[in-house]
């Protein structure tokens, strides 16, 4: 044991019961313990944000085939008129737009009209993505509504 453990471990030479027992929390064990826990939120919300990116990615395309040699275009993405979702996601609903001039920053994108159009906004739809034949289920008829061209449901 070193000098500065006995320190740290007993507070300083000469302080009472008293002011030993009011000591900061920031003492060696707890900081062991207060950094395996940053670690493991941190692992926590990395994780978090990897299957939210890849659920997002799934919603945004969910049943869209195109062609490879042909131009994206607004019909093959989803869009969602959501404010709640536009506010709050930097306009990620306004997905066509970005697709067919991914070069436009994202505070000019705006709704395309022969987009396809979620019934709920990207919040709503990451909690039907989890129980898959429910977002099946409210997202067919949408599909269905504004299919035309190429747009057809991928068997998945």
């Amino acid at each position: 044991l070193s000098l500065i453990d006995i320190v740290l471990a007993h507070g300083q030479f000469g302080q009472t019961v008293t002011q030993q027992c009011a000591r900061p929390s920031w003492t060696r064990g707890n900081q062991k313990i207060m950094l395996a826990t940053a670690f493991i939120a941190f692992m926590f919300q990395s994780v978090m944000a990897i299957f939210l990116l890849n659920c997002i990615n799934y919603i945004e395309h969910w049943g869209i085939e195109r062609d490879p040699s042909e131009k994206v275009q607004a019909q093959h993405n989803w869009d969602t008129r959501s404010a709640l979702t536009r506010y709050t996601l930097f306009d990620l609903g306004m997905h066509a737009d970005h697709h067919t001039k991914a070069s436009k920053p994202y505070e000019l994108l705006g709704e395309k009209d022969n987009a396809l159009q979620m019934p709920v906004g990207l919040y709503g739809a990451a909690f039907l993505v989890l129980v898959p034949p429910l977002f099946r289920q409210i997202m067919r008829p949408h599909f269905e509504k504004h299919r035309n061209g190429r747009a057809t449901e991928c068997v998945s």
